[in-house]
């Protein structure tokens, strides 16, 4: 009989230990999801930012890109002679010089021969 008032006090008492522990368990487990909560937006605004910073760049290298296409290059130009004297071409080695009223008869000829006969 003694076993039996002494099991049914220990039961008696134990419900509100096991209620303390059961307590604690659930105070710990929602700490537990609230730092991992945490941490996940954390992770999220991290992220963010990240891909925010390879926009910008992105978006600077594509303005750099624009730009340096827009740079006209640097064409050097040739001086320009200007002969103080009036040129005289020189006559070629080895080639016939024909005078200029020659070679204006022999021009009209051949264009008189090209044209069609009535």
């Amino acid at each position: 009989m003694r076993a039996l008032i002494l099991t049914a006090a220990l039961a008696a008492c134990a419900p509100p230990a096991l209620a303390q522990t059961s307590l604690q368990d659930l105070t710990l487990q929602a700490e537990i999801m609230a730092q991992q909560q945490l941490l996940q937006q954390r992770t999220i605004g991290i992220e963010n930012q990240l891909m925010a910073m390879e926009a910008r760049q992105r978006a600077e290298q594509g303005i750099a890109t624009v730009e340096a296409q827009k740079a006209r290059p640097y064409i050097p130009v040739a001086p320009v002679f200007v002969p103080s004297v009036a040129a005289q071409p020189a006559p070629s080695p080895g080639l016939v010089s024909i005078p200029d009223d020659r070679l204006a008869a022999s021009n009209a000829a051949v264009r008189q021969a090209q044209q069609p006969r009535r």
